[in-house]
């Protein structure tokens, strides 16, 4: 369970990353 729940948090903190890296990249271009 303990596993599952690691797997299910570190899933989230790499979708959470990619969301923030696609955020700066639109930004970047917006300011360009």
């Amino acid at each position: 369970m303990r596993l599952c729940f690691s797997l299910f948090a570190f899933f989230i903190r790499n979708l959470l990353r990619l969301q923030f890296l696609k955020l700066n990249l639109l930004r970047i271009d917006n300011e360009i």
